[in-house]
């Protein structure tokens, strides 16, 4: 088992940010956690402990590789020394 390991989800989407947590989107109203969930039992089963996921959104219509350089940075630092 991996008891006091965590992990961290880094995921991009084509869909925009605006395709989550909308019930009339295509994902029904569900958050980025939501549709990861699955994954997400798998490493509790393992002991692990989850920090919050990292995404990208709209990476191929609408990319912000500034934006997101910048948010990764900011969301890494709430959990290490950056």
């Amino acid at each position: 088992m991996l008891e006091g390991k965590k992990y961290m989800f880094s995921t991009t989407w084509n869909a925009p940010a605006e395709a989550f947590n909308d019930r009339n989107k295509f994902f029904e109203g569900r958050n980025v956690e939501d549709v990861l969930f699955h994954l997400h039992l798998i490493h509790k089963y393992t002991g692990m402990e989850g920090l919050k996921t990292f995404s990208c959104f709209d990476v191929k219509k609408n990319p912000d590789i500034d934006f997101y350089k910048k948010d990764l940075k900011d969301h890494l630092g709430r959990y290490f020394q950056v």
